[in-house]
């Protein structure tokens, strides 16, 4: 049975149970598969060397119970020990023999395996990434994986703390303000039954989500239909976290300020919101455009900082944190903490008297754009992209087609997220901290 759109090309094609979505695009081919077990299969194939496979699950730290805060640092971290049916060192240098690159990763709305090959064995990888995604969360083999954790805690960066304050600020105790990072005081306290727990009910199929890039989809849906043995559970709802505005402040030891000021944005289920909120983030504190460029960039808030710093070192840049029901835009500064209170006032009252010209709003597409493109330039990027996507709406949007809706942006449109942003702010700093205003004075 086919169905066939002129509109857009589109084709669906059902055949034992497999539903199949196919979109063709300037020679590139999308296509998407719905097993009946509920996972979800998707490739694009770009005719690259490298395939890239990722396996991501709804299985992000929004998720953790209050008594499982880290839970999902410690899965991230178990990734290459023993699975149900292999030993975790043989699955590794399985990995090598290929040349496989291995990474898992995790945020607070996903957890996800990936992996980059080459193409000839990417069979040989899927086979593996299945296994690796799985771990048996042998007692003995977490006790070697608590001690990654405190490494991860020792290089995190102050925009990394940062980003946790920020969303505890934000969304204060909703699922969306969970830490990333296991606190030194929760490392290995999550022991093997609460990650067996957590697994069974969180990595299952109904939440998982299989994506190749630059691989043959028939390999892919294959591989996922006769031997990825995933348990089969229906999806979960995602209990929704709401945009509350807050402040929260961390004072360590250190000679700079490091400050975020941001709104409410729009989701990953809003495409026309994003692309308004992508300009609006160039509007307001867009980069330099070059290496080592002693200006601070474009945008209405890089340049009311760069005139309030006389002369003082500072960094201004956009945030743009997205998630699937949620999403935080603003900016984010960083300066010497003895002058950062003139400069925070000087953002937030550029934020607040944001307008855009004709030729300010043309600019701010155009590096909006650019961003945008320089993002899809990895196609490992593209393949975690299409993965969260995927997770949070069942769908996906081309670089193509977000280009074209964010040359569909109007001035109204930024008006629009300029006034949602501003309308109920959220800051969090760390650092030196004595001389960061507080919220009600801004």
């Amino acid at each position: 049975m086919a169905l066939i759109t002129v509109e857009r090309c589109f084709f669906v094609i059902s055949y034992e149970g497999v539903m199949s979505t196919v979109v063709g695009i300037q020679g590139v081919m999308f296509q998407v598969s719905r097993l009946p077990n509920g996972l979800t299969v998707a490739s694009l194939d770009m005719a690259g060397a490298v395939s890239q496979l990722v396996i991501a699950f709804r299985a992000g730290a929004r998720y953790e119970e209050p008594r499982e805060a880290g839970l999902v640092h410690h899965l991230r971290n178990a990734v290459g020990i023993d699975s149900k049916n292999y030993l975790g060192a043989q699955m590794l240098w399985q990995c090598g023999s290929v040349g496989a690159n291995l990474m898992s990763t995790m945020s607070r709305d996903l957890f996800a395996v990936q992996m980059s090959v080459l193409r000839d064995h990417a069979s040989v990888a899927l086979s593996l990434l299945g296994e690796l995604a799985q771990s048996a969360f042998k007692p003995w083999d977490m006790e070697e994986v608590y001690g990654t954790l405190y490494i991860d805690r020792a290089y995190l960066q102050p925009r990394d703390i940062l980003n946790e304050k920020l969303h505890a600020a934000a969304f204060r105790n909703g699922p969306l303000g969970n830490q990333l990072y296991a606190k030194t005081a929760k490392i290995g306290k999550i022991n093997s039954n609460q990650l067996i727990d957590f697994a069974a009910s969180r990595l299952v199929s109904g939440n998982a989500v299989l994506v190749g890039v630059n691989v043959d989809h028939s390999q892919v849906l294959g591989y996922a239909s006769t031997q990825l043995a995933i348990p089969e559970a229906a999806a979960k709802s995602t209990a929704p976290s709401q945009y509350r505005g807050g402040e929260v402040r961390h004072n360590a030891v250190l000679e700079m300020a490091h400050v975020a000021v941001v709104g409410e944005g729009a989701s990953l289920q809003d495409h026309k919101g994003m692309a308004a909120q992508a300009v609006l983030s160039a509007a307001l504190a867009n980069g330099a455009a070059t290496k080592y460029s002693s200006a601070l960039g474009h945008g209405a808030v890089a340049q009311a900082v760069y005139k309030q710093s006389g002369g003082n070192m500072v960094a201004v840049a956009p945030v743009n944190e997205i998630h699937s029901d949620a999403a935080l835009v603003g900016v984010y500064l960083a300066a010497n903490g003895g002058v950062i209170r003139p400069l925070v006032k000087a953002a937030v009252d550029a934020m607040k008297s944001l307008r855009l010209d004709d030729t300010t709003l043309s600019a701010a597409k155009i590096c909006a754009e650019v961003d945008a493109l320089t993002a899809c330039e990895s196609s490992s990027t593209v393949a975690m992209d299409r993965a969260a996507q995927l997770l949070a709406s069942g769908r996906t949007l081309s670089a193509g087609d977000f280009i074209q809706l964010i040359r569909n942006v109007t001035t109204d449109d930024i008006n629009k997220a300029a006034e949602r942003l501003t309308k109920k702010l959220s800051i969090a700093s760390h650092g030196s901290i004595t001389q960061v205003p507080y919220l009600d004075e801004l």
